[in-house]
């Protein structure tokens, strides 16, 4: 792993750049969102309406598993108090507007987010109470990867972990991810972020994670667990390489069609498309 060499020290003129598993999702996608929405250019009109469940979820359990003792039926019970804030949340720091389909859609997300963590509870007093955990670990973590001369140069690997688990008797670690869908299909698209994930893990804890699990409590199998392999990290510090050289190179063009591109949150900021006033801004 030729990547996860010992880190060069490198001048206050060149500071590393951040990257992230969105960042490489939105590259992948199309290099110039992935510099926009890194930039801070996204729209704080965004509709956050397809994510907003997954967002509820996610702070449900943060907020249950932070607690000294997380008792049965809390999760279900403060569903409806979380979702109030997450909404107020989205909107007041630019995340986003929820932008309801109908009068009663709210009412349907919520009882949808009370199903997903009553059928969560027994998944997290399997997995995670027995062991030591960290959830919402958030990493900033120097990589050392080839520079576009073929020196090595720094970047930050950065993210939040949903969960992170050590098991007390063996010192085991696991990498779990929680996803809010019934998509029986959706781990193909996200199994790659479980990597990205246990390179960071590896970094921060010197050992990589035996196994890394998915926790999608409405899909009939409600947990998936991967075993990668080293081509399986290796392909992802190639990815991450790649990704980083294109950032250095600073050219970052947007992709050529324009499929997804009427609603992609930055497109006000792209300069594919046509603007009456303001600078476009610059790539990187």
């Amino acid at each position: 792993m030729r990547c996860l060499r010992g880190v060069v020290s490198e001048s206050a003129e060149d500071p590393p750049i951040r990257i992230s598993w969105t960042r490489i999702r939105n590259h992948q996608e199309c290099q110039r969102k992935g510099a926009l929405v890194s930039a801070g250019m996204k729209s704080p009109v965004t509709d956050a309406r397809n994510w907003f469940h997954g967002t509820v979820v996610d702070l449900v359990m943060r907020r249950w598993l932070e607690q000294d003792d997380p008792q049965p039926g809390w999760m279900a019970a403060h569903v409806d108090e979380i979702l109030e804030k997450a909404e107020t949340d989205c909107r007041e720091t630019g995340d986003g507007v929820v932008r309801w389909r109908d009068p009663r859609d709210k009412d349907r997300v919520r009882a949808w987010c009370r199903r997903l963590v009553v059928k969560l509870e027994p998944i997290l007093q399997e997995r995670v109470l027995p062991h030591e955990y960290q959830p919402a670990w958030r990493f900033k973590t120097p990589l050392t990867v080839p520079g576009l001369d073929g020196r090595p140069r720094k970047v930050l690997l950065i993210g939040e972990m949903d969960l992170f688990t050590r098991n007390r008797a063996t010192g085991v670690t696991s990498v779990l991810d929680l996803k809010g869908t019934e998509d029986t299909s959706y781990w193909r698209k996200v199994s790659a972020q479980l990597v990205f994930y246990e390179i960071a893990a590896k970094l921060l804890t010197g050992q990589w994670p035996e196994i890394s699990r998915l926790i999608q409590p409405m899909c009939p199998e409600p947990v998936m667990s991967f075993t990668f392999t080293d081509d399986d990290r290796r392909e992802m510090l190639g990815i991450i390489c790649s990704v980083a050289a294109d950032i250095w190179r600073g050219q970052l063009p947007p992709k050529a069609d324009n499929a997804g591109c009427s609603w992609c949150p930055v497109k006000s900021a792209c300069p594919k498309f046509a603007h009456s006033r303001g600078r476009v801004p610059a790539a990187g």
